[in-house]
């Protein structure tokens, strides 16, 4: 009698949270279409397509750099280059990338807190903003020596910088002079320059693509 007992106690239960667990479901179900709402019933996807868009270069990568917005850009132009055109043309993100980062690094190097914090992603904004300071160039024109986006030499980056910067801010509020300052500011941009250079190879100051410079 006990051990039958037992049984329908236990039985008892589960069905008590199998009754709590299916009206806590459709509690959170009216929650959610309540905020979210709900699909059409006669929801229908339509998968006949009368455009296809093909692949003309191949699909940029940001891997875990956070410069997703600077891949974009750099795809959508190589888009638009093709309709205007008919020319097929593969812009370097990686170039991009690696000049956005030492641009976003030496900016970082004004700042006077000791608790600054280096970002190296790029919104949209911010992406825009660099492609029309520094321009964009064919991927044929330079490629990095390794792929430096990838886990986990974007991380040693960004530790990189962030000692660099935190040695800068600490020698620049301690430099007694204007012109003490400038110095330890050009040394910081320069180790930063090296160490960019370290994962992707040296950095080129000018190009020539089809016979013109």
């Amino acid at each position: 009698m006990l051990i039958a007992s037992i049984r329908i106690t236990m039985l008892s239960l589960l069905t008590f949270i199998a009754l709590f667990h299916s009206a806590y479901a459709s509690a959170q179900k009216s929650q959610c279409a309540a905020v979210f709402g709900t699909f059409r019933a006669a929801f229908n996807h339509n998968t006949a397509y009368s455009t296809e868009i093909l692949e003309r270069t191949p699909i940029k990568d940001q891997k875990n750099l956070g410069t997703c917005h600077l891949h974009s850009w750099a795809a959508n132009l190589e888009r638009s280059y093709f309709l205007r055109t008919g020319k097929t043309i593969e812009l370097s993100a990686s170039f991009l990338t690696a000049v956005h980062l030492f641009t976003n690094a030496t900016q970082n190097l004004k700042a006077d807190n000791i608790d600054q914090r280096i970002y190296l992603g790029s919104g949209a904004l911010k992406s825009k903003s660099t492609i029309a300071q520094i321009g964009l160039i064919p991927a044929a024109i330079w490629k990095p020596s390794r792929d430096f986006q990838s886990n986990p030499m974007a991380d040693q980056l960004e530790t990189y910088f962030q000692n660099i910067l935190t040695r800068t801010i600490i020698k620049k509020n301690a430099a007694d002079t204007e012109e003490r300052k400038a110095e330890i500011l050009e040394r910081a941009e320069k180790d930063i320059l090296k160490i960019i250079e370290s994962f992707v190879g040296p950095m080129p100051s000018s190009f020539e693509y089809e016979s013109r410079k």
